[in-house]
């Protein structure tokens, strides 16, 4: 058989830890047995035959090897709801998350929310309406007003490679958020939909279920299902 050595890559084993394993030639290698390494500020997400490689298939013993962890960075995600506010008051709240992550955010901005105008300085009788989140920051815009989409963020698929600032789009016109939560073991491929009022909404795609789950298909108003 062959000696196969498991590389933290700049992470660390817990004391202790196995570390290395023995293959019987042309078996294929795996990494039963070894436990994942730590390694502050990132995700490990795998092995692989390289050390700056993508995860990989680990192939067969054949000689003496040495894979190595594979990690991505953790970024912070900070996400301002200004001039609206999360349940609890506060315009922020951020989280971290692994670069290739689906990015969430656990609540979204109270709706609606009360605003002085420009043309009403001091007169805070407009309201406006919660429509996603953005790269800039930017002040309500009116019903008849063109929102830039090409600065709105699908969160889901949001890629981003440093620590990252969104701003929640507000809206005069009077619209609605239905918000997909997956209930705690898994992650949406659709965060939310803005529904205009007295619209109707259609399933999304089946969310991503963490291992252990399967979807069973169904969305409930209340949890659990």
């Amino acid at each position: 058989g062959f000696k196969v050595t498991f590389d933290a890559n700049g992470g660390n084993f817990t004391g202790g830890a196995k570390i290395s394993k023995f293959f019987a030639k042309k078996a294929s290698i795996t990494a039963n047995e070894i436990e994942n390494p730590k390694y502050t500020g990132y995700k490990f997400v795998g092995w692989s035959l390289t050390q700056t490689g993508a995860v990989e298939d680990l192939g067969i013993a054949d000689k003496a090897k040495t894979v190595y962890a594979v990690w991505k960075p953790i970024r912070t995600i900070t996400f301002n709801a200004a001039p609206g506010a999360f349940d609890g008051g506060s315009s922020e709240t951020s989280k971290l998350v692994a670069e290739g992550d689906v990015v969430t955010v656990e609540g979204l901005p109270a709706l609606p929310v009360k605003f002085c105008s420009q043309e009403t300085a001091g007169n805070c009788d407009k309201y406006a309406y919660f429509h996603g989140w953005s790269t800039i920051s930017h002040a309500p815009y009116g019903e008849d007003e063109n929102i830039p989409e090409e600065n709105i963020v699908d969160l889901p698929a949001f890629e981003f490679e440093s620590d990252t600032t969104l701003y929640a789009v507000w809206v005069e016109s009077e619209t609605y958020t239905v918000t997909f939560n997956a209930n705690g073991h898994g992650q949406t491929k659709v965060a939310f939909v803005k529904v205009g009022k007295g619209e109707t909404t259609v399933q999304p795609p089946d969310p991503n279920a963490d291992d252990g789950y399967v979807f069973s298909g169904r969305w409930c108003k209340v949890a659990p299902c």
